[in-house]
């Protein structure tokens, strides 16, 4: 297992928020809500961490209503606040913060089937 410090874990969120936006890409890191974005990135892989994960599941790109809403890969904001049965590092008291308007939370249905 590779392990990474916390100071690791913010150089590389910081990078991410670094890349510009472009015609042909959205930077959810960046911009309106990218702090908040950012600090949930963080969070959750501080609380995966935690729980020593055998698998990292990489994405080409962030769902539009879900990880470009919520900061998480694969999780929309309904599971970011809301969560699952038995997961623990999503819910309510996880710490995460709302980066979207007041309103409804967003879903997307990839989001559910992955952590299904």
């Amino acid at each position: 297992m590779i392990a990474a410090s916390s100071k690791d874990l913010d150089r590389f969120v910081a990078g991410l928020a670094r890349v510009p936006h472009r015609p042909d890409l959205y930077n959810p890191y960046r911009g309106p809500g990218g702090p908040a974005r950012r600090a949930n990135l963080v969070r959750y892989f501080s609380l995966m961490a935690a729980r020593s994960p055998r698998y990292l599941l990489v994405g080409e790109a962030v769902g539009y209503r879900g990880g470009r809403m919520s900061g998480v890969p694969f999780t929309s904001e309904t599971l970011l606040f809301e969560g699952l049965l038995d997961v623990p590092v999503l819910g309510t008291n996880c710490g995460y913060e709302r980066a979207t308007r007041p309103g409804p939370l967003w879903r997307e249905a990839t989001a559910t089937i992955v952590w299904e």
